[in-house]
């Protein structure tokens, strides 16, 4: 939870608080333990938002979670379609469409 930017701000930290939550060890002792009880404390006044993880899974195969890759825009542009850049394709499965495309060319 002190992962959340508004920490500072919602519980109107000191200077020295705000070192403690950047430099985060251990929130079961004092004192991140006292700032974290008063940071669970502003959040149930206010009311949580449910968490849903929504994974990434790669378009073509359906891999779950697959590491991401980064190649040039123009690269991405030659080998993926249109309507299918704004996915997530892993990475075997970019190289495979790469073949297929290269060998087709």
């Amino acid at each position: 939870m002190s992962s959340c930017g508004c920490i500072t701000d919602v519980l109107g930290l000191t200077a020295e608080e705000c070192k403690v939550v950047a430099e985060y060890i251990d929130d079961s002792v004092e004192p991140l333990l006292g700032i974290m009880k008063r940071w669970e404390e502003a959040l149930d006044r206010k009311g949580r938002v449910p968490y849903i993880e929504y994974p990434n899974v790669c378009a073509r195969c359906g891999a779950l979670q697959p590491a991401f890759f980064r190649v040039p825009d123009g690269e991405w542009e030659r080998y993926i379609q249109i309507d299918m850049r704004n996915t997530v394709i892993c990475r075997p499965c970019f190289d495979d469409i790469k073949r297929l495309i290269d060998s087709h060319a």
